[in-house]
């Protein structure tokens, strides 16, 4: 089911792109300043 796999494959990239912002505050700047502390 390839669906499923795109969607673990996507909370993941989520989950780490989270993770990122959450070590480099600055570095979110790709999803804007509304995430930024």
């Amino acid at each position: 089911m390839p669906q499923i796999n795109g969607l673990c494959y996507l909370f993941f990239f989520l989950f780490f792109w989270i993770i990122y912002i959450s070590f480099f505050g600055s570095g979110g700047d790709v999803l804007g300043s509304g995430i930024k502390d």
